[in-house]
């Protein structure tokens, strides 16, 4: 009796080892947090970056969690934004999202040898700009999201002339020394032409110069402000809307962050649906483990037609309730 107490104790030890190691063996390690890194400049680009965290939160899987380090440059030279990225690289980030010009030459530059997944969202045209060599295979570490700006100069000609039939002569501000504004001109061009609308380009080398071509530009010399891709112009929208409204002249924009803060219309871009669009090529990255240089890059899915009846009021504007009914956002 007293020797099968012993077998079944030993066995019973036996058991308990077993399990232990057992479990232990079969113990799933923990799933490596996601840390992403997101670089842009400015409160109207916080609406990609916002909406690229919804779209990712909202569709990772429930065992997966992520970091986001955020870093809205406040520097306006490509030094800056290339310090930054660096600082996203040094926290080991999985992904880096690069929203504007400036942060995406950033990211390019600091994962061209450590090849970190870059995901764009651009205004401009990435293939011309070199960016990636194709938008159907991309071909290294870069894929994204265009807002398609410099594609939709052309249309936002047209959305001017609806709110404000009698534009003949536009003005356009450009930054000296940079060829950003080249492709959109393009598009623009022919549509002016067709539309009988003269096009004036006041050049500028720094903000002083800026504020001395808009204050340059009046009622009597021209009958609306239009936007063409320029991030300097864009970073100063509000030098421009304040003069416009003071000489009673429309402003064309090609972002409603920009109508929101006065512009009288404009025709782009949706942000937060762009970084949403932006999310979903992360995902196919990170978590579906599709190489990136195949994964295709994509033009903005959602393009708003948005109107400012607060500034149309300012400057003596009047609005048809047709053209009011196109329009994707309205501003009372």
């Amino acid at each position: 009796m007293k020797k099968i107490f012993i077998i079944l104790a030993l066995v019973a030890i036996v058991s308990v080892v077993w399990l232990a190691s057992t479990n232990n063996f079969f113990k799933k390690e923990p799933v490596p947090v996601i840390k992403i890194g997101i670089l842009y400049k400015g409160a109207n680009f916080k609406q990609v970056a916002d909406g690229f965290m919804q779209g990712f939160s909202k569709n990772l899987p429930k065992d997966r969690k992520v970091e986001y380090i955020i870093k809205d440059e406040p520097g306006s030279e490509q030094n800056d934004y290339d310090l930054t990225a660096q600082v996203l690289v040094d926290n080991k980030v999985d992904l880096i999202v690069a929203i504007g010009i400036e942060p995406v030459r950033a990211a390019e530059k600091v994962t061209a040898t450590n090849k970190i997944p870059v995901i764009l969202e651009l205004g401009i045209n990435p293939v011309t700009q070199g960016i990636i060599e194709s938008f159907q295979r991309p071909g290294g570490n870069i894929t994204g999201v265009t807002f398609q700006a410099e594609e939709l100069t052309g249309k936002r000609l047209e959305f001017l002339k609806m709110i404000d039939p009698s534009v003949k002569h536009i003005t356009i501000f450009r930054k000296k020394k940079t060829d950003i504004m080249d492709v959109p001109l393009q598009y623009l061009t022919p549509v002016a032409k067709i539309m009988g609308v003269t096009v004036t380009i006041r050049d500028f080398s720094d903000l002083a110069e800026l504020q001395k071509e808009v204050l340059a530009t009046t009622a009597s010399n021209t009958d609306a402000i239009f936007y063409a891709p320029d991030p300097f112009v864009q970073r100063n929208s509000e030098l421009i809307i304040k003069h416009a409204i003071e000489q009673k002249l429309p402003v064309m924009f090609h972002e409603d962050f920009i109508t929101k803060n006065g512009a009288t219309a404009s025709y782009g871009a949706n942000f937060s649906a762009a970084g949403k669009q932006g999310a979903r090529l992360a995902l196919k990255v990170l978590i579906d483990k599709q190489p990136i240089a195949e994964i295709p890059a994509e033009a903005v899915s959602r393009i708003d037609f948005i109107i400012n009846l607060v500034n149309a009021r300012a400057i003596g504007l009047s609005i048809p309730d047709d053209i009011i009914s196109l329009a994707q956002g309205v501003i009372k």
